[in-house]
């Protein structure tokens, strides 16, 4: 839960800001307003992703020689490598329009706050 609302907070900070900095701060709350529900659909989707994972991991009985269930787990962290890069993706989407930028300016903002997310919760939750 800390971490969830953490990465909120970030993502909305630092976009309160680069709205401000490009003199489009009145664009703020559509803005938010979309960021914060294309996050509750990846979160939504990566769900069921993540608690297989977990249950995988957490109750793993088999030997580690068991190559389905190795495969199971190798897919699955694909998979959620695989909706964080559409949540990176249509985030960007959403920036360029609110910013009237390029993608690649938006995409290279959005990473930015990933990463700044990541050193935060590293730094304050410890991973």
């Amino acid at each position: 839960m800390a971490h969830s609302l953490l990465a909120s907070a970030v993502v909305l900070g630092l976009c309160a800001v680069a709205l401000a900095l490009r003199g489009l701060l009145n664009r703020y709350v559509q803005t938010a307003t979309s960021l914060l529900a294309t996050g509750i659909v990846v979160s939504l989707v990566q769900l069921p992703i993540l608690g297989l994972l977990g249950s995988l991991v957490d109750g793993a009985t088999l030997s580690s020689a068991d190559m389905a269930w190795n495969l199971l787990q190798i897919l699955l962290r694909w998979a959620g490598l695989a909706t964080l890069v559409w949540q990176v993706l249509v985030y960007a989407h959403v920036v360029r329009h609110a910013m009237d930028s390029g993608f690649g300016f938006a995409l290279v903002l959005v990473v930015t706050w990933f990463v700044a997310n990541w050193a935060l919760a590293s730094v304050l939750l410890g991973g």
